[in-house]
């Protein structure tokens, strides 16, 4: 979930002077459809507040990241969110 800022935006541009439509298209996620996420036992320190962008998901694994200590009030966005496991 760290890298979700970086991972999961895509551009389809291709110049060095960004345009509106690129970065448009580089703040929409490229699976923002996800359902369920499982990123346990990954070494994450922190969920970012951009997680609540995933408006579909309804299950988020993160046990096993001991760094996590606490979750973003973003996370209150995902209404379809009835399983999260930090254990």
């Amino acid at each position: 979930i760290s890298q979700l800022d970086n991972a999961s935006s895509i551009s389809e541009e291709s110049s060095d002077a960004p345009t509106d439509a690129a970065v448009n298209l580089k703040s929409k996620l490229m699976f923002a459809n996800l359902s369920m996420l499982d990123v346990s036992n990954n070494n994450i320190k922190t969920v970012p507040p951009n997680i609540s962008e995933l408006t579909n998901l309804s299950v988020l694994n993160i046990s096993g990241n001991e760094n996590i200590t606490d979750l973003p009030p973003q996370m209150g966005l995902l209404t379809r969110l009835w399983n999260l496991n930090t254990g």
